[in-house]
């Protein structure tokens, strides 16, 4: 299993890492690049560009940076022995396409840690202009909950299976499914629904 990383991604240029989850080392790096100083100078001059080392290597759209790289990372580590069965990346739906389509049409995909809260909290926003209670300060408490959850339960993907049910119910005095060692209400789950929300701010 591997997840890539895209730290900057601008206009004219864009890097991408894949990271192993198991060893936490770097299988592989990509750049890509829209721009060369000599070609582009030599251009604006009408002039043949000297004999230089240039790093240009991309003329498609900036968009495409990243699933381009991907693609070339994956295929290098398949070329060499290995194979790639899962990546954890973001929520973008087309460079899971184009891998499957490009490499193995097999291959999975988990959405990264940081872009499943992200996508939690945005959602917990949209709600909040239905429901008026659903202040900034109950919404930073529940993604508070989620990432403390999330950080006991590493490797643990039925503690996770849990823990979202226990995130979810927890604030409005339903403890069924949270655990002793981090709720005193566990075993006075019928304590008052307000006061547990509450005292947990």
């Amino acid at each position: 299993m591997t997840k890539y990383g895209m730290p900057t991604h601008k206009l004219a240029t864009g890097h991408c890492s894949m990271i192993g989850t198991e060893t936490g080392k770097v299988l592989g790096f990509s750049v890509r690049s829209k721009y060369c100083k000599m070609c582009d100078e030599a251009t604006r001059k009408g002039v043949q560009a000297k004999t230089h080392d240039c790093r240009m290597n991309w003329d498609g759209s900036a968009k495409a940076m990243e699933q381009d790289m991907v693609v070339e990372m994956v295929q290098s580590i398949k070329s060499k022995g290995s194979n790639v069965g899962t990546i954890i990346a973001d929520d973008d739906t087309t460079t899971i396409a184009r891998l499957r389509k490009s490499v193995d049409p097999n291959i999975k995909k988990m959405s990264d840690k940081n872009h499943v809260k992200k996508n939690i909290a945005n959602a917990l926003y949209q709600l909040k202009a239905k429901h008026k209670k659903l202040t900034p300060k109950v919404i930073k408490y529940l993604i508070n909950c989620l990432n403390y959850m999330l950080c006991q339960n590493q490797d643990n993907p039925k503690g996770v299976e849990n823990g979202l049910e226990a995130v979810g119910r927890h604030p409005f005095g339903d403890h069924s499914f949270c655990d002793k060692s981090w709720c005193s209400h566990k075993e006075n789950a019928s304590k008052n629904i307000l006061l547990c929300l509450l005292e947990s701010l």
